[in-house]
């Protein structure tokens, strides 16, 4: 009689703490707050008075941006920009509660967002208007987001997410400078699914005239290196003063009356660029020449031919610098893209990062720092 006892308490027992665990889970699911969906990509294509089409509205790119990147024709740039006009700049995407019921009126909002639903490591803006502009998302990057009139009733706020559109390249406003952009977001064919991992390198035109927005921004992208590849005398920059910022700043001459020689020469200064390189997983870096086009051109080209990039994304990727001040470029200008692409080619290799590989090779970059460039950047290389 005392065994069935026993066991009948022992079963009540059990009974007992799987009803509370239940309550506690169902507590907890009831506590959630619930996210809602937003700026979701349409299927449906719309088109502006011009015949081009208009961006989703989770895509940071500009109408002709976007249509270059869309088209099939990889010369046909021009069509978009001549280089004369600064265009290389993003749109945002911006956060728009105009119409939320759920936010009552005020003089302040504050906005909480993150790339995680925990909200964990997140950001927080104040602003006056029902509205805020999102700059500098990455490529595909999940945004949780949540608005409240005060700042400690942000966790009980309703939770909304959206996606951003996943197109390259991931260009930048980095104010007071053109023509930035993240190499990362890319394909990469070395690996099943493969992507080129972002944040870690970015290519850009000259800082000099980098406003204290513009350096703020580059700190947020967590930037600590500047590698300046002008002409020495033209080498201008505030992160010269290293105790000021911590950006540490690296110049290495490729001078712009280079041509046939930045390719086949120069091999002290690729060894200096890419060993840097090798360690951008901590200590991202932003390469420039004056206009970020020709010398910063190349070293992005064959970073990402060795990182299994297309030659089209590639090729697209050079000739968006028409977006900026900076003059047009031609894919077959002599000494130039189409020039450079054609000699590395001719090396060994089965592919393309297989010949940059061996290019780089042949500058006096090792074989461990190649494997570990590709381990940095490559997603689950």
């Amino acid at each position: 009689m005392k065994k069935i006892l026993i066991k009948a308490r022992h079963r009540l027992v059990i009974l007992s703490l799987t009803l509370l665990i239940i309550i506690n889970v169902l507590f907890l699911s009831s506590c959630k707050p619930k996210i809602i969906e937003t700026l979701s990509s349409s299927n449906n294509t719309s088109y502006n008075d011009e015949g081009l089409i208009i961006p989703p509205i989770n895509d940071f790119h500009t109408i002709d941006q976007y249509n270059y990147i869309l088209s099939d024709d990889i010369k046909s740039v021009n069509k978009y920009a001549y280089g004369v006009e600064e265009l290389s700049r993003p749109n945002p995407i911006t956060i728009d509660f105009v119409d939320n019921k759920d936010v009552e009126e005020n003089n302040e909002y504050f906005i909480e967002y993150a790339d995680n639903s925990s909200f964990s490591n997140p950001i927080i803006k104040i602003t006056s208007e029902r509205k805020y502009d999102l700059y500098n998302l990455k490529l595909g990057q999940d945004v949780y987001y949540r608005i409240s009139t005060k700042y400690d009733s942000l966790e009980k706020a309703t939770v909304y997410h959206f996606k951003v559109n996943d197109l390259g390249p991931r260009n930048l406003f980095i104010d007071g400078v053109s023509n930035v952009r993240d190499i990362g977001g890319y394909d990469s064919y070395l690996v099943e699914n493969g992507k080129i991992r972002q944040g870690l390198f970015f290519r850009g035109a000259q800082l000099d005239d980098i406003t204290t927005d513009g350096i703020k921004e580059l700190l947020n992208l967590g930037i600590r290196y500047e590698i300046d590849i002008r002409n020495s005398e033209d080498m201008v920059s505030p992160f010269k003063d290293k105790t000021t910022y911590p950006i540490n700043y690296i110049g290495i001459e490729i001078r712009n009356d280079t041509s046939t020689e930045r390719f086949f020469e120069f091999n002290d200064e690729y060894k200096t660029i890419f060993t840097i390189i090798e360690s951008a997983e901590e200590h991202p870096v932003h390469l420039h020449c004056q206009a970020g086009a020709d010398r910063t051109g190349l070293m992005s080209s064959i970073l990402l031919a060795l990182l299994g990039a297309s030659y089209e994304d590639i090729a697209k990727d050079f000739l968006f610098t028409n977006f900026s001040i900076y003059g047009s470029r031609e894919i077959e200008t002599r000494f130039s893209f189409s020039w450079w692409m054609g000699e590395l080619d001719k090396l060994d290799g089965n592919n393309l990062s297989e010949k940059a590989t061996n290019f780089l090779k042949s500058k006096g970059i090792t074989d461990d720092q190649i494997e570990n460039i590709k381990k940095a950047f490559i997603i689950g290389y």
